[in-house]
């Protein structure tokens, strides 16, 4: 026998269109009702137990209507549709942190591919612009723009962008690409890092980078002939205060005093991906 579903538009009164005023006896096990009350903006699901004999109840967290023709066993059970989704939101809260979770509702991050070639080597310490097609084996013919960054001293390169208007002008974090040159061996670090400054309209180009930061990457291959991508970054904090519009000014470098078991040869950087966050709103020039 198919159950049935009933629509009230008040849980309990005791008259037309109140749950509580229809007869026990036209009500059979597993029966839907639903509830909404105009004057409240609540709506209610409720099923019909028809062993139940719990005190009637219409607490936030649980509804019990006994129907006013029964004097025996048999209640409607259920609770509000909102409080429905309030408990879910309450279980999510009470697995997370707050504020973790709040923050990860509001964050939006997007990456900024910025490759070797549109690097800049600095005047002083810098890397070297690559000339050997090293990943060519006469086969498929794959050449590719790289920096190279020696293990006997710190090389720098430097280069800028103008972030995109959604931008939420705070700290950026990023992951660079790389190799190890010949004679590099499985096991060797390296270690590259990198700050920022920005400049908007009439401001100096030589302005103070922020603070450097750094990450490490291991060596995973000897033939040197690999893809190795770092891990990203802790937060990168750009310096000036950037505005909307700057251009930002990035320095890479490696940083070979950091390195425990320095790469023992140049290092391949083919180039770096930024991540920012946005959360500003585009408008139109």
């Amino acid at each position: 026998m198919a159950n049935n579903a009933f629509s009230f538009t008040a849980l309990t009164g005791g008259a037309a269109g109140a749950l509580d005023d229809l007869i026990h006896t036209n009500i059979t096990d597993g029966d839907l009702a639903f509830v909404t009350v105009k004057s409240t903006k609540k709506s209610y699901v409720l099923y019909y137990d028809s062993s139940s004999a719990a005190d009637e109840s219409t607490s936030v967290d649980q509804i019990v209507i006994n129907p006013d023709s029964n004097a025996g066993n048999g209640r409607w059970l259920g609770t509000s549709v909102q409080n429905a989704l309030w408990d879910n939101l309450r279980t999510a809260l009470a697995a997370t942190d707050l504020s973790t979770f709040l923050a990860g509702l509001a964050l939006k991050v997007d990456h900024i591919w910025v490759p070797a070639s549109a690097m800049t080597p600095t005047l002083t310490a810098g890397a070297v612009v690559g000339s050997e097609e090293v990943w060519d084996d006469g086969t498929n013919d794959n050449a590719r723009s790289y920096l190279l960054f020696t293990n006997s001293a710190d090389r720098h390169a430097c280069f800028d962008v103008v972030m995109p208007s959604s931008w939420d002008r705070g700290t950026v974090k990023f992951k660079y690409y790389w190799t190890g040159a010949a004679g590099a061996n499985s096991g060797e670090d390296v270690v590259f890092e990198l700050s920022g400054t920005a400049a908007s309209d009439n401001e100096d180009l030589d302005g103070n980078q922020g603070t450097a930061i750094e990450v490490g990457d291991t060596l995973q291959d000897d033939d040197n002939d690999k893809l190795h991508i770092s891990a990203a970054s802790a937060a990168v904090t750009i310096a000036n205060t950037a505005a909307l519009g700057d251009l930002v000014h990035f320095k890479v470098s490696r940083d070979v005093s950091e390195e425990s078991t320095s790469v023992a040869s140049n290092a391949v950087l083919f180039g770096v991906m930024i991540e920012i966050n946005y959360t500003n709103e585009v408008a139109a020039w």
